[in-house]
């Protein structure tokens, strides 16, 4: 037996008579309780007791219309406690409540959620990053969204205050550029210099995000996940106290905050929540092609997807490997090539008789030895893989290599969310 002081009990002392909206108090406690997240708790009635008034409260035959005493208590991991007890707050105006450390033999309680309770965002942000200012242009920005490890790049004044944001996706849906950032870097000179001509001294003011969110440093690593996930963002400004840009914070970052403070529980306690497989997670509707189609409907379908990443399988379904944009730039030549440069650039749908390869299939095209992982896998060790090996996203298979969905950073993100919450 050890004392463990990571496990608190609470004692709330009531009396059956407290009411709250018409209801008895107890149990409006205890449905706060377990919709705010609590492990459990135990109503129980007492036989009889005292006050500070000195009035006795009894049952059974001393005085059948006495109300009797109720004790509420509450046994939770010390995060959850501190968490959670504030928020009883207006209920319990004037009732006696406890908190002492216990010694525990054995447990079983609510996991801990990702995140320690004293993660903030400065300890996890990007603490070096390039900025421009407004008098900037389109072809700085690009050289940076180009080369840099940075998917936004905040535009700040000369007190480094943030007065605007500008990603990628900002210059595809505010300019005739068409081909997103990443893509960008594998072009041919003449190729870059024939697509930026028209841009490539625009003023960033006229792309930019003129009214761009920020988290502020000190922040709980969950509060800087709500703009990353409502807003669809994949970095945000970080500003210190006195409103100056000190960082960024991304998805990544936030994947790593969470396997940082994975934690083992001890001996005496056991996590009540079974591990999140990858198969509660993952994205069902994937987008995918059969490796017998010719090139150019697969080229079609390629251009028509945002990340611009198809999965391969066979006529039974099971993964045969990757085609993407950037996979093909790389090996395409010659008017085949412009050909699919000039189709990514287009604003309205291309037929595929007016692709490449309609006479052909696309195996000699095929990213095959892709990284998968198993529906059964669990989601930190999901998040830990795809970390260590930079990826946004993998394809889920079985034991028999059918493709079943899709795990991203982005669903990885909102799953721990829901456990945060």
């Amino acid at each position: 037996m050890s004392t463990t002081a990571s496990v608190q009990r609470v004692r709330i002392y009531l009396s059956e008579h407290d009411e709250w909206g018409g209801l008895p108090l107890y149990q409006v406690i205890l449905d706060r309780l377990r919709h705010t997240g609590a492990t459990g708790a135990t109503a129980v009635r007492g036989l009889a007791g005292f006050g500070p008034s000195h009035l006795t409260r009894a049952t059974g035959v001393i005085d059948v219309h006495a109300h009797s005493p109720v004790v509420i208590e509450w046994i939770d991991r010390v995060e959850r406690v501190a968490s959670i007890l504030p928020q009883l707050d207006e209920l319990l105006p004037s009732a006696l409540t406890t908190i002492e450390d216990v010694q525990l033999y054995r447990a079983v309680l609510r996991g801990r959620g990702p995140f320690a309770g004293e993660d903030r965002v400065r300890d996890y942000m990007r603490p070096t990053l390039r900025t421009l200012t407004t008098s900037a242009t389109l072809r700085q920005a690009l050289v940076i969204l180009m080369n840099e490890d940075q998917s936004t790049i905040p535009i700040v004044d000369d007190q480094r205050r943030l007065v605007g944001t500008l990603t990628g996706q900002d210059i595809v849906r505010r300019t005739s550029l068409r081909l997103p950032p990443q893509l960008l870097r594998l072009l041919h000179e003449a190729e870059y210099a024939e697509l930026l001509a028209p841009l490539a001294d625009h003023p960033i003011t006229e792309v930019m995000s003129h009214d761009p969110r920020s988290i502020y440093a000190g922040a709980p690593i969950p509060q800087a996940m709500v703009p990353l996930i409502e807003w669809n963002y994949d970095q945000i400004p970080v500003l210190d106290d006195r409103g100056a840009l000190i960082g960024l914070l991304g998805q990544e970052e936030v994947l790593s905050a969470a396997v940082a403070h994975e934690q083992a529980d001890s001996d005496e306690i056991r996590d009540a929540d079974p591990p999140t497989p990858v198969s509660l997670v993952m994205q069902h509707a994937v987008p995918q092609v059969v490796i017998s189609e010719p090139m150019a409907v697969a080229l079609q379908q390629l251009l028509t997807l945002n990340d611009h990443v198809l999965m391969v399988v066979d006529a039974a379904g099971r993964l045969q490997g990757r085609l993407s944009i950037a996979g093909v730039l790389r090996q395409l030549q010659g008017d085949e090539r412009t050909t699919l440069l000039t189709a990514l650039q287009s604003n309205s749908a291309v037929h595929a008789q007016m692709l490449p390869g309609m006479d052909r299939d696309f195996y000699p095209l095929l990213e095959r030895d892709i990284p998968t992982i198993a529906p059964t896998e669990t989601m930190l060790n999901a998040t830990r893989l795809m970390l260590a090996q930079r990826l946004a996203s993998m394809p889920v298979v079985d034991a028999d290599g059918k493709l079943l969905g899709k795990l991203s950073q982005g669903s990885l993100l909102r799953a721990l969310a829901q456990a945060s919450e």
